[in-house]
């Protein structure tokens, strides 16, 4: 889920819920931040999924679910590297041309910039590669991204309900039996949630953490 690239702009045991709490901690570990880039390089990682596909070796790679979020690349460079000048050009391969254009960052925190495009309509699952390019327009520098491979879903609805039933249980007011009868709502909806979504069954997990802290 990520790759190294010259930079073009250097200067000179709980009930249910128990294997979510194990998968929290797996999905920290692998999501946890790497050694800073060199300021001759950065590291390139996916934006904008909203849930992972757990590989039997463990391997993450993420799962885009409909079309209302863009997609995108993060570039993390060394912290001495000037990327206020960086734009990108962002595809999907195979259902979009190049552009010509190139677009300003939509995010920058420290020392990463983050760009982003749109899953148009054009676009169709079960996956799509992203693909970009990196330019310096100082001096007009470029360096090719590659292409990141997402998992695609079209279809948010079966998420939605869940995320909707999660909303509900913790907007209701406490039932007879309290925070038991609370917690007992979660563990049903993340049985239902299985392993289709790991990100939202961790989500859940947080939740029953909090009420039973």
């Amino acid at each position: 889920m990520s790759r190294r690239g010259k930079s073009p702009g250097t200067p000179g045991d709980r009930g249910p819920l128990a294997p979510a709490l194990t998968a929290a901690v797996l999905l920290a570990l692998a999501c946890s931040p790497r050694p800073p880039a060199t300021d001759d390089s950065f590291e390139v990682t996916p934006r904008g999924h909203a849930e992972v596909v757990v590989g039997a070796d463990g391997a993450l790679t993420p799962l885009a679910i409909g079309r209302e979020e863009p997609l995108g690349l993060c570039l993390r460079t060394g912290p001495s590297v000037d990327t206020s000048q960086w734009r990108a050009r962002l595809w999907f391969e195979g259902s979009e041309r190049r552009p010509s254009g190139a677009e300003s960052p939509v995010a920058r925190m420290q020392t990463t910039v983050c760009f982003a495009r749109p899953v148009s309509e054009v676009a169709a699952g079960p996956a799509l590669n992203l693909c970009g390019e990196v330019e310096d327009t100082f001096d007009g520098r470029r360096v090719d991204l590659g292409c990141r491979f997402f998992r695609f879903d079209p279809d948010a609805r079966a998420r939605a309900r869940f995320v909707a039933s999660l909303g509900e249980i913790l907007s209701s007011p406490l039932e007879e039996g309290g925070i038991a009868a609370r917690v007992a709502a979660l563990d049903r909806v993340a049985e239902r949630v299985g392993s289709a979504y790991p990100l939202l069954r961790v989500r859940l997990e947080l939740v029953v953490v909090y009420f039973l802290r």
